[in-house]
């Protein structure tokens, strides 16, 4: 098959946009695979409310589309602002993860002791020199209201889009 020179630049950008890359052959056919470390998140785990200072159980079950498997080099890492938000920066995985398959990883969360709204965010990462340093796939995000019980109102909700009254 012969591809137009403006066609096979397209179907490059594309691919690249997508997170694949392209090959051209000897015999001018195109080769399309995916990356190296690749990651998915499928389904999260987390309560959208916390009290201050609450520990949680939470997971995210995240599946490995990428050509590598993950083993002890690899890790759930947090890209929250300061990293340790949460009580926790990095998640060792607890199982050997091929090539399409999925993981459930579990771990606590300590919510922070300031009242308000916060992301929490997480992403596969590859140890490198031993630095957690290469980042790759999808972020793995969950938003969580932290309250504080004491605070709250026990009548009517104020409209300031925060759950005052604690009823979710």
């Amino acid at each position: 098959m012969k591809l137009a020179y403006s066609n096979i630049l397209t179907i490059f950008f594309l691919l690249i946009i997508l997170g694949g890359a392209i090959f051209l052959s000897n015999s001018n056919t195109i080769t399309s695979y995916t990356t190296l470390n690749n990651a998915r998140c499928v389904s999260t785990n987390f309560p959208y409310y916390m009290n201050k200072g609450e520990t949680k159980e939470v997971s995210f079950t995240i599946v490995n589309n990428g050509r590598a498997i993950w083993n002890d080099k690899y890790r759930l890492s947090s890209k929250n602002a300061p990293p340790n938000l949460w009580g926790v920066e990095q998640i060792r995985l607890d199982k050997i993860v091929s090539k399409g398959d999925s993981i459930e990883v579990k771990f606590k969360i300590t919510a922070p002791s300031k009242p308000e709204t916060y992301s929490s965010e997480w992403q596969m990462a590859q140890l490198v020199s031993n630095r957690y340093i290469n980042y790759f796939g999808e972020i793995c995000k969950q938003k969580i209201q932290v309250i504080d019980v004491g605070k709250c109102v026990s009548t009517r909700e104020i409209c300031d889009n925060i759950d005052n009254d604690c009823d979710g």
